[in-house]
């Protein structure tokens, strides 16, 4: 597991923390995907759940797409896409693809891990409103090595603790095209920093 994954929880955490009030905040861990399995997924779904106990979270944990639908969905106030590679198909059907963008347009949370990024095949309009609600698309990678990341936004409630500088070993991901236009950049990676043809 990356320090990088456990910033991203560390991310998650605080969203939830300070964006809902509740005594009790519900997720949905999901972790289905239709192709590639990193190793890391196992570590990651015991985390949340390890959080979830922490915080008084409660957390459901599957990898069936059958519960994205609408009456499942309202339960939810965040849900997690954790490590799910669609690299060999749709991981959703278009019931599933239409309960997920009603649950994000009415509101709903949600959090992308790693290759989250790496849903590539969804059928219909739902693959582009998808590659919009994350930003980007993944396209590529170098090997996992060290590499600089800078804290832009050091105001944040996520950022606010870490240096400016901050050196991790991760695999660090190319994407299709870059978002910063139309989202708030809190960390940008310094590309002078490792090696590898795959970068932006």
């Amino acid at each position: 597991m990356t320090k990088s994954f456990l910033f991203t929880i560390l991310v998650f955490a605080a969203y939830c923390i300070t964006a809902n009030a509740q005594n009790e905040i519900n997720l949905l861990s999901f972790n289905g995907d239709t192709g590639f399995k990193h190793d890391s997924k196992s570590i990651a779904v015991k985390m949340i759940e390890d959080l979830g106990t922490k915080n008084n979270w409660k957390i459901t944990t599957t990898a069936d797409p059958a519960i994205f639908t609408k009456p499942n969905l309202s339960n939810f106030d965040v849900v997690i896409f954790n490590n799910n590679c669609g690299t060999d198909g749709p991981i959703f059907n278009t019931d599933e693809q239409k309960g997920i963008q009603e649950y994000i347009r009415s509101g709903g949370g949600f959090v992308g891990i790693h290759c989250a990024g790496a849903i590539w095949h969804e059928t219909g309009e739902f693959q582009k409103w998808y590659e919009k609600l994350i930003g980007t698309k993944l396209v590529a990678h170098p090997h996992v090595q060290k590499a600089k990341l800078i804290v832009e936004n050091n105001y944040h409630v996520c950022t606010s603790h870490l240096p400016e500088e901050w050196i991790i070993e991760d695999e660090w991901h190319r994407f299709a095209y870059n978002p910063r236009k139309n989202v708030n950049v809190l960390i940008s990676l310094d590309e002078n920093s490792y090696e590898g043809k795959e970068k932006m």
